[in-house]
């Protein structure tokens, strides 16, 4: 009697395969998610390198156009002149003006993009706070020397004006981006500054080329927007990795 009614109770009892298939589709569900993040990363990354090079093209023909002025006098003539060693910087030339443009455009673009980066950086913000409040404020003192003052002064707007600083940083350095990229790519071809600038006061709107537009625009913005981009898709990620391990 025990063993039919022990054989009877396992009968009875559902088979646990759909535990385990609502497990098996849960992991390939997060599977799928990983790997469209990743191929997020790729298209990002690709997107950086494309803009990058549109990036630096003005001031690679910048150095260019600086080249060749310098090339016709001077010191950098009689160098071009010499046998081997114009030979070698005419065979190097191409390749030594990219390294340059790119040394150039980098720091700007960092400049350009760090305030942003920083500001969206928990880690960042919290040093901040926990900097500012430990290091209190220093009362200044009728005795202190004007050296102290300034001193102490400095100290208690220290990361105030880092940060202010940070973001004037960031503009000088569009603003520069900027003259580079509309040397480039002039609003109105053929126009002088002056007669751009006269041309769009008066409202002709018309004669401004759209190509060089969305140059001046993508020069200066897509690697930017591109990396908020691709910060917002890693937040998603680590959250997405913080809720796998707390399921689990």
């Amino acid at each position: 009697m025990a063993l039919g009614n022990k054989g009877a109770s396992n009968s009875s009892s559902p088979p646990p395969s759909g535990g385990l298939g609502n497990k098996g589709k849960g992991k390939n569900k997060g599977g799928l998610i990983r790997w469209l993040i990743y191929l997020m990363y790729a298209g990002g990354g690709a997107a950086i390198a494309w803009f990058a090079s549109m990036n630096i093209a003005p001031y690679k023909a910048f150095l260019s156009n600086a080249g060749v002025e310098m090339a016709k006098n001077g010191f950098m003539a009689f160098l071009m002149w010499l046998p081997l060693i114009g030979n070698i910087l005419r065979f190097f030339g191409n390749a030594t003006v990219w390294i340059g443009a790119m040394l150039i455009w980098l720091p700007i673009q960092i400049v350009e993009v760090l305030p942003g980066v920083l500001w969206r950086s928990p880690q960042f913000l919290s040093a901040v706070i926990a900097a500012n409040d430990s290091n209190g404020y220093v009362a200044l003192k009728d005795n202190d020397g004007m050296a102290v003052k300034s001193a102490k002064r400095a100290l208690n707007n220290f990361i105030d004006s880092f940060l202010k600083n940070l973001w004037l940083y960031c503009i000088g350095a569009y603003l520069l981006d900027l003259a580079i990229c509309a040397w480039y790519y002039p609003l109105i071809p053929g126009a002088s500054w002056d007669k751009t600038v006269t041309l769009l006061w008066l409202g002709q709107w018309r004669r401004i080329s759209t190509a060089n537009l969305f140059g001046i625009i993508s020069t200066l913005f897509a690697v930017e927007i591109v990396i908020h981009v691709l910060i917002t898709i890693w937040m998603l990620h680590k959250f997405i990795r913080g809720s796998a391990k707390k399921s689990a």
